[in-house]
This record gives structure tokens, C-alpha cells and sequence, in this order.
């Protein structure tokens, strides 16, 4: 790395984002939740991407929600939202020293840049582990879980290691005559997910769906399957959001009433082997709640850890504004 010709750039909604959605596809760290088109749409178009550059290479890029309230600049993750960053440049070929160093020389300049944010939090990829910079930097963090089958490619091998009792919930809810169909009935998926989901945290989230499904549905990268019985009765809703190296179990939920049935584990069947066309990559997006992570474990999928990170100085800076105010006010 040439520190001579190192350098920040900030990228943000008004920029020519064509070379950063191309870095963002081949990273390793690179995700649909780091393409501009995402960014646009969960961020209000409010974000910036903090790239370092090594003699005009982008060697890595912190995609940030950027908010400001009043004198509070700060950043936070995006609604529905796994991962943003750090997203670096692949390192084929290269030893662990000189892999680890362009990651702490690139990482520690982006923090230093950000470092007049008074509150930050991002999530990273679970394919980065060097947090050593963020916690040089004064930086918290947290391990979070995503269960993720990792090779589609054999559906065959992925049916045998779903758990017996979830092999037999998929045939059950096929006895029953469940089956699953693919729509893009927004309204519908939203009436079968709000069954499951509590009002006032289910209102909150119905415009930000919508605008999600959108905007995916212009870049032919989401799927809705719903279940549903003999009598049309839907039992159960699943959105998926896809590219070609990952598909997401984005949202899912269906009718407390029905859940006997099986019709949600058929459903995420279904929409694994129908994202087995499409993504190499099938990610559950992971939950802290235990009567959730047992589903994920249940289809065989592999536990990915991934980090979160915080760095939080309101306190810090209205005691130093204050400090600004007593000085001049009452120092003499």
C-alpha cells in the first residue's frame, strides 16, 4: 500500500455509484444491503460511504445511514438492515500480515474520519472479524447470530440435514394440501404477517415494507411465497430478498391460528430450493430469540457469529459543550 497516494473519498445519494455497486459484488463483505439502490430507499437517501483509496483502488467503504438532529450528528443501521460494513477489496493470495495491516491501515483512517459522530453502530459481515480498529478507536461490541446454508447446490444433501421433526412438519402441511404459491400481493403478505406480529410494532414497519418490496421489485430481487390451504385460507407469508450470491429470509410470519400446520416450515422449504435457481447463499437472517434460532438450527444451517459495533459520546460531548458555556459565562 502507497501511503503517499492513500486517501478518504465520501460518496453519498448524489454520487456516481456505479463503480461502488461493482466493488460492493465482488467483496467478500459485499451484500444487497450495501448497493446503492438499497441505501436510497432504507435510508431516506440520507447516507454517505466512506471510502479509502490506494492509488485510485478502493480498498475498503463504510456505508453509513447519516442522520442529523439539531447539533447530533450520528449514524445508525437502516431498517431490515443485517450488515453494512466494513466491505474491503478481496485479498487473493495474500498473507495474514499484510491481509491484517491494509485492514488496520484502511479501517483506523475511515474511523478517524467519522470520529465527530457522537453516536455510530454498524453491523458487520459475519466474513470480517478485525475489530481491532473499532476498539482502538473507542468502539463497543456486541456478537450477534445468523444461521446460513452455505451451498445451495444440492438440495438433495440440504433435505437430509433438516432435523426429522422438521422433515415431518413439511409433510404434514403437504398432507394437509398446503401449498405454496408466489405473489406479488403486497397487501395480502402484510394482513398475513400482521396475524403474528404486535400492532404497534407492525404499524410502524408497514410503509417501510411497502417501499422495500418497491424498489426490489425494480431490481427483480425479491420473492413473496404464501401458503395456503384446500379452503384458501393463507397460513403463512414469507418475503425474500435475493441477488446472485445470497437470497435472505427477509420477513416472516403468518396465522397464529394455523401455525399447527406446518405451513411456515413448507414455506421456507419451498423458497429454499426455489432460491437454489437464483443465489448460491440461502441466509435466515438469524435471531437472539430462542424459540426462533431453534427453526433456523432445525433446517441444518450453519451458525455464523458477526459483530456489532457502537461507539456512543453524547454524554461526553454536552459535558464538553458544557464545560465550552462555564468557561465563558462564569470564568473570569
Amino acid at each position: 500500500m502507497n501511503s503517499k497516494l492513500a486517501h478518504i473519498e465520501i460518496l453519498g445519494n448524489e454520487s456516481d455509484l456505479k463503480e461502488w455497486d461493482d466493488f460492493v459484488s465482488t467483496s467478500p463483505q459485499g451484500t444487497i444491503f450495501a448497493k446503492s439502490w438499497w441505501l436510497r430507499c432504507v435510508c431516506d437517501e440520507n447516507f454517505i460511504i466512506v471510502l479509502f483509496r490506494d492509488d485510485g483502488e478502493i480498498i475498503c467503504g463504510l456505508p453509513m445511514q447519516f442522520n442529523k438532529k439539531k447539533i447530533l450528528k450520528f449514524s445508525i443501521m437502516p431498517k431490515y438492515t443485517q450488515t453494512l460494513g466494513p466491505i474491503f477489496k478481496p485479498f487473493e493470495n495474500f498473507g495474514e500480515y499484510r491481509k491484517r495491516s491494509i485492514e488496520i491501515a484502511a479501517l483506523s483512517e475511515i474511523l478517524s474520519y467519522i470520529s465527530n459522530l457522537q453516536y455510530i453502530k454498524t453491523n458487520c459481515h459475519y466474513t470480517f472479524s478485525n475489530i481491532l480498529p473499532f476498539h482502538w478507536n473507542g468502539y463497543n461490541s456486541n456478537v450477534r447470530y445468523t444461521y446460513v446454508i452455505d451451498d445451495l447446490s444440492n438440495l438433495n444433501n440440504i433435505f437430509i440435514n433438516i432435523t426429522p421433526k422438521y422433515r415431518n412438519k413439511i409433510l404434514k402441511a403437504e398432507n394437509l394440501g398446503v401449498r405454496i404459491i408466489e405473489s406479488d400481493d403486497i397487501d395480502l403478505f402484510l394482513n398475513t404477517i400482521g396475524k403474528s406480529l404486535p400492532k404497534d410494532i407492525f404499524s410502524k414497519s408497514f410503509s417501510i415494507i411497502k417501499k422495500i418490496n418497491n424498489v426490489c421489485e425494480l431490481h427483480n430481487s425479491r420473492k413473496i411465497y404464501l401458503a395456503i390451504d384446500p379452503k384458501g385460507f393463507v397460513h403463512s407469508g414469507l418475503f425474500i430478498i435475493y441477488d446472485s450470491k445470497c437470497a435472505y429470509n427477509l420477513i416472516q410470519g403468518g396465522d397464529k391460528e394455523l401455525r399447527k400446520s406446518g405451513a411456515n416450515i413448507l414455506a421456507m422449504w419451498h423458497s429454499i430450493k426455489e432460491m437454489s435457481k437464483n443465489s448460491k447463499i440461502y441466509d435466515f437472517e438469524g435471531s437472539m430469540l430462542e424459540n426462533i434460532e431453534i427453526v433456523f438450527r432445525s433446517f441444518g444451517a450453519i451458525q455464523k457469529p458477526f459483530y456489532s459495533v457502537t461507539r456512543n459520546t453524547v454524554e461526553n460531548y454536552f459535558f464538553d459543550i458544557l464545560k465550552i458555556y462555564a468557561k465563558i459565562f462564569f470564568i473570569k
